[in-house]
């Protein structure tokens, strides 16, 4: 039981120790005054917040006689900025940053300045090379954020340099811009971020400017919403006044015969029946026939609707 037990600890101890990071190399230590240098490992702490930066110690190592420095670190398992760097007698000798997860190695070779060539097995430094490489082609290009963004989504397959060329975007205050033509990708691309292993801390200056963007659309759409809505009242208060008019205005204008129009002009005397018979020589019948269809033709259904009509506020005849 207990040689099973050891078995089971040193496989776990074994595992664990292959899933570390190796950083080596070579650093010249003649200018350095001393036998040995310390050689340092530090960690690029990104404020995804503000974008901003900030360094820590995370691993130190002496070198040998002859220079050479090694150490093995657990690191995280996303990809982190990190440089080296080593104290010379009036100066601090720093290696370019660079990209590093848990299992990568890195590699310093010899060189003149010291720590600028290394050789590394991490893909997202790789990638994010390139990257860099394609940035410094086009940063005074007219069409810079077209051709970034065109590059990020066809040529950058790992998540993390992904999301730092989203940083890149947001320090030269193109982001917004680029979201705004491009909403789409942008959510699809948070959705990948969210189904990853990545921290959400990592993202979350990227997901809080979506959801602004989002509260910013709503809140657009419903101020359209609003604005079409008073246009659609406003057209249909519109038409009612146009029909309004022209059913006037056929009222008003329709053709009264000779005869009509006289008695028209009687019934707004507040003449009766009889009184208008006796005045134009006929029937009492034939007045009312033609009262019938005066009122057919000026759309009234009695004497006081068309003395209404045709009595302005002064109370004469018009």
């Amino acid at each position: 039981m207990n040689s099973k037990f050891f078995f089971l600890c040193l496989v776990l101890t074994s595992a664990h120790s292959f899933s570390q990071s190796d950083i080596s190399g070579y650093i010249p230590i003649e200018n350095t005054g001393k036998k040995v240098a310390i050689v340092n490992l530090i960690q690029l702490n990104e404020e995804t917040s503000e974008l901003k930066e900030s360094t820590k110690i995370i691993a130190s190592s002496a070198t040998d006689a002859k220079g050479y420095f090694h150490f093995s670190k657990n690191l995280p398992y996303q990809s982190r900025f990190y440089y080296v760097s080593v104290s010379q007698k009036d100066s601090t000798i720093r290696s370019k940053k660079f990209l590093l997860g848990n299992e990568d190695s890195i590699f310093f070779k010899k060189s003149a300045p010291p720590l600028t060539k290394y050789k590394s097995s991490s893909l997202s430094d790789t990638e994010w090379r390139k990257f860099k490489i394609f940035q410094n082609k086009i940063n005074k290009k007219k069409k810079f954020l077209e051709e970034i963004r065109a590059y990020s989504k066809d040529s950058l397959q790992i998540l993390a340099v992904k999301l730092i060329s989203i940083k890149e975007l947001e320090k030269k205050q193109l982001l917004d811009k680029d979201i705004a033509l491009n909403k789409v990708y942008y959510a699809l691309l948070l959705k990948e971020l969210k189904e990853s292993d990545m921290n959400p801390v990592e993202y979350l200056f990227f997901e809080l400017k979506l959801a602004k963007f989002k509260i910013k659309n709503v809140e657009e759409s419903y101020s359209i919403s609003k604005s079409l809505n008073f246009m659609l009242g406003f057209l249909i208060l519109g038409m009612l006044f146009f029909v309004y008019r022209s059913r006037t205005s056929k009222q008003t204008t329709a053709v009264l015969s000779k005869q009509e129009l006289a008695i028209k002009n009687l019934i707004l005397k507040k003449k009766s029946n009889k009184e208008i018979a006796t005045e134009l020589f006929i029937s009492v019948s034939t007045v009312k026939t033609h009262i019938t269809n005066l009122y057919k033709k000026l759309a009234v259904v009695n004497r006081t609707e068309l003395v209404t009509r045709f009595t302005n506020s002064t109370g004469t005849s018009t």
